[in-house]
């Protein structure tokens, strides 16, 4: 019997034995409790960390097989060079070279994202070079080849250059718009370096707002000393060159009261400005000068002429294009004696916005009276204002119709690649 305990024991031990040794092989995992400082590491490195921002700069832009170090930014010349140097007219040219303006704000988004400051020049006081940025219709050979499509603009890499131009000023400048956004897309991919090689054609759209501007021989631009250049029309077009082009359709003496021998639904401007409506945005409408002055008897009957003619204008180029805008504009100030631009006929075009308002025009009021009241000085004959009289009138003006602007083209613009 003892014997018999003793081998049983024996087995027991070696039994136990291999059972260790099998465990000592086998691959174990301990989960450490809710709570440890291993399952907080975790946590926190999976979960809790921040997401990883995209860069915010650029390491390299490459036009071509070049480094845009390299290049020169060379712009248009300004259809007003000439003129604006003369002295006695750049008091009334404060906004001119454009693409100089464009050029400018090239070489700062450039600075912004690579950190490299490019030279700004103008093409025809600088020789040409291989490694140019051209902005605008320059007089290199690769824009003078180059056509656009109505409010169109396109970036363009040939022979090593980089072209920056639209069919007109304003779409010029918003190319770069459409620059900075292909950027902002190449940096949210976390990707550093912008290649814009051989080839390379980006083309968009921005809609240029259109204006006319409807009036009399102070629209026309009479008392300037040429109506091309200094006319209110004119002068607006240069304060709003970034996104409007004006039209203008002003014809001298004219009246807003059709039943005058001088009314201005009988001129070939009225007939123009109707034939374009399809094609306007904004139409301004600057009449009643002459009205007052037509007809020292004014009556009631009248007041019912003057109010009638309006909305027939309107409804005229309303029937063309009926997602037109207007702006009635009050006659500027006359500075003789009684007779031109009655504050009778003031009044009444105050009263006529609200009037046309209720039948579902979209009708805004500009106080053109308020603007030109203490402009004598600017007045020379009284009734005409000089070419600075001109500018401050355009000047208050485009102020007032941006707002206007900026409200159609937020549902107007388009980007097509």
């Amino acid at each position: 019997m003892k014997k018999s305990r003793f081998f049983i024991l024996i087995l027991a031990l070696l039994t136990l034995a291999l059972c260790l040794a099998a465990c000592g092989e086998t691959e174990t995992t301990v989960t450490p409790p809710e709570g440890t400082l291993e399952d907080s590491q975790s946590e926190e490195s999976s979960e809790d960390l921040p997401p990883k921002e995209p860069p915010e700069k650029l390491t390299s832009w490459q036009i071509g097989e070049n480094d845009i170090a390299q290049y020169t930014i060379i712009y248009a010349q300004s259809e007003f060079y000439n003129r604006a140097r003369i002295a006695q007219f750049r008091p009334y040219f404060p906004v001119y070279n454009f693409n100089e303006e464009t050029a400018n704000r090239l070489a700062d988004l450039i600075y912004n994202y690579i950190g490299v400051r490019l030279e700004v020049k103008e093409d025809k006081s600088t020789a040409e070079t291989e490694k140019e940025i051209l902005v605008g219709m320059t007089n290199r050979a690769q824009t003078q080849a180059m056509t656009f499509a109505e409010d169109s603009y396109q970036l363009v890499v040939q022979d090593g250059k980089l072209i920056v131009c639209g069919d007109v000023y304003g779409t010029t400048w918003h190319s770069l718009d459409a620059l900075e956004k292909l950027i902002g897309e190449e940096l949210s991919d976390f990707s550093t370096v912008f290649r814009m090689k051989e080839g390379y054609c980006y083309q968009g759209q921005h809609h240029m707002i259109r204006i006319g501007c409807i009036g009399d021989s102070i629209t026309a631009g009479v008392g300037s000393t040429d109506s091309k250049y200094f006319a209110y029309p004119a002068q607006l077009a240069r304060y709003l060159w970034k996104d409007a082009l004006v039209f203008n359709y002003g014809n001298s003496g004219k009246t807003m009261r059709n039943d005058l021998a001088d009314a201005y639904n009988k001129t070939e401007e009225y007939r123009a400005c109707l034939n374009n409506a399809a094609h306007l945005d904004i139409i301004t409408i600057m009449l009643g000068t002459n009205d007052s002055n037509r007809d020292r008897s004014w009556s009631a009957a009248d007041d019912a002429s003057f109010n009638q003619s309006c909305e027939a204008l309107v409804k005229a180029m309303y029937d063309k294009n009926e997602d037109l805008r207007f702006v009635l504009c009050t006659c500027p100030t006359y500075f003789g004696a009684d007779g031109f631009a009655s504050m009778w006929v003031v009044s009444l075009v105050k009263k006529l916005v609200p009037t046309l308002q209720e039948k579902e025009y979209t009708v805004d009021l500009f106080d053109m009276r308020s603007v030109t009241s203490g402009m004598k000085d600017l007045y020379p004959d009284t009734l005409h204002p000089n070419n600075q009289g001109h500018m401050e009138m355009a000047n208050a003006f485009a102020a007032s119709l941006q707002t206007m602007i900026d409200a159609i083209q937020q549902k107007s613009v388009i980007e097509v690649q």
